[in-house]
């Protein structure tokens, strides 16, 4: 990971997202490979990426990251091979926005289907807003994220 903590801009297509932690500091996160295997065989199996955070040792199941509004929420990656265009097709699964302590299984899911491919979230400066909507991605590829900038 970058230890650079620079500012996404409208129309990047990033494998890292710069954004502001529930604890008020910025962090970094990515997504890991995705993996898939008997690509070509009924027994077709595909894991879901784990996130990589600048600040946590290990790979996460679950994201906390903070909304434009300030609310914390919990965002989790399901992923899916395509056979006929032979990409990997990712779900966010939105859980929120959770209270101090509050763990995403205790939460309801976000059933609105606009939320599926798009996380938005505040900037490391505590300020920026943004959307980054998660791409396809081709198995064993890190997973990428076009990013745009919200009004503030």
């Amino acid at each position: 990971m970058s230890s650079l903590f620079g500012q996404q801009k409208t129309g990047d297509e990033v494998a890292e997202l710069t954004l502001a932690l529930p604890d008020g500091g910025p962090g970094l996160v990515r997504l890991e490979s995705c993996e898939v295997t008997g690509q070509d065989t009924q027994f077709q199996s595909t894991r879901d990426p784990r996130w990589i955070t600048s600040y946590a040792g290990m790979p996460q199941e679950w994201l906390r990251y903070l909304s434009p509004d300030g609310l914390a929420w919990w965002v989790k990656v399901h992923a899916d091979f395509n056979r006929a265009t032979r990409a990997v097709d990712f779900i966010l699964e939105h859980r929120g926005p959770a209270a101090a302590g509050q763990r995403p299984e205790q939460l309801v899911p976000q059933s609105d289907p606009a939320w599926a491919h798009r996380i938005e979230f505040l900037g490391a400066d505590q300020r920026s807003r943004y959307a980054a909507t998660l791409r396809s991605a081709i198995a064993c590829q890190t997973p990428k994220f076009q990013v745009q900038q919200l009004p503030e």
